[in-house]
C-alpha cells in the first residue's frame, strides 16, 4: 500500500511541475477549487504502443477536492471518444510525467488498450 501512495505522490509532484510552468500563461485558465482548463494537442499511443492517434481537445486538471486531487480529464473530441479510449486519469492508477518540453505524459496499461501513452501538449498559439 505504501508503494501505491508513494507513486501517487510522485505523480502529483509531476502534475504540479506541469501546472507551475503553465500557470503564468493566459491560455491556462484557473477554475474553481484549484482546477485548471486549457486547449491541448493530444497524442495517444495504444495497443501496446503500436498504434497512434491524435487530435486537439479541452483538458481539465483538478488539484484539490476529495477523491479529485490529480484528476486529468480530456473532453471527447474527434476520434478521441471514451468508448474506445481512456479520457479520465487518476494519479493512483496511471503514471504522470512532466517532460523536458513541459508536456504532460500519462502512461498506463489496461485490458482495453494494452500499454498506452497520452501526451498532452498545451497549444502555445492560444497563449
Amino acid at each position: 500500500m505504501d508503494d501505491v501512495l508513494d507513486e501517487e505522490m510522485i505523480n502529483l509532484g509531476e502534475l504540479s511541475s506541469f501546472k507551475d510552468y503553465w500557470a503564468i500563461f493566459p491560455c491556462f485558465k484557473r477554475m474553481a477549487a484549484d482546477g485548471f482548463m486549457f486547449q491541448a494537442r493530444i497524442v495517444y499511443e495504444y495497443d501496446d504502443l503500436k498504434k497512434k492517434i491524435g487530435g486537439s481537445s479541452k483538458v481539465q486538471i483538478s488539484l484539490g477536492g476529495y477523491n479529485e486531487d490529480g484528476k486529468v480529464s480530456i473532453d471527447e473530441s474527434g476520434p478521441l471518444v471514451s468508448e474506445y479510449f481512456h479520457l479520465t486519469f487518476m494519479p493512483i492508477f496511471q503514471t504522470y510525467k512532466c517532460d523536458d518540453e513541459h508536456n504532460l505524459v500519462i502512461t498506463g496499461n489496461s485490458s482495453k488498450l494494452g500499454d498506452y501513452s497520452v501526451k498532452i501538449e498545451v497549444i502555445k498559439e492560444n497563449c
